[in-house]
């Protein structure tokens, strides 16, 4: 008889197990589908002002969005290397290598980031500089191939 309670209470731990695992396992699938179908929304909402002739506007600024990657890049890489420098230091005798290892790389994220945060400047294009015609974004007609490999336009003639 002691030999029942223990085999019961091992098959509810498993069993309660499992329940959490795929009660776990469903909720991060849903939220990736609902993430999924909020981004294809998202999607077909932008290309239907596009085709509108709207500019989208939705989003952060790109100016914004350049200056948070290049902050994280010069402020992200730095704090690791280093962390891993003062923990490394501790867990053995390489600490000797692990400071010089971390300020060389700590540099060239730096300079990186100074080079990456000055090109994007220089290159960027505001978006009010995109001719406009009524409602419809200024397109320049040679720029799409609408015929393709399919065949030859013949103009209305048959």
């Amino acid at each position: 008889m002691a030999g029942e309670p223990v085999a019961s209470g091992a098959f509810l731990i498993v069993g309660l197990g499992i329940v959490v695992f795929l009660s776990v396992f469903g909720l991060v699938v849903g939220l990736f589908l609902a993430v999924r179908k909020h981004r294809e929304l998202k999607h077909i909402e932008r290309m239907r002002a596009i085709d509108q002739g709207m500019l989208p506007t939705d989003g952060p600024p790109a100016h914004k969005v350049q200056a948070e990657m290049v902050t994280s890049i010069a402020t992200g890489v730095p704090a690791i290397t280093f962390s891993l420098a003062f923990v490394g230091s501790f867990l053995g005798s390489s600490g000797a290598f692990a400071w010089p290892a971390a300020a060389g790389t700590s540099a060239v994220a730096i300079i990186c980031a100074t080079v990456l945060a000055c090109v994007r400047q220089r290159t960027q294009v505001p978006l009010n500089s995109y001719p406009m015609n009524g409602n419809k974004a200024g397109v320049d007609a040679d720029a799409y191939d609408v015929v393709g490999a399919r065949g030859s336009y013949s103009g209305g003639r048959s």
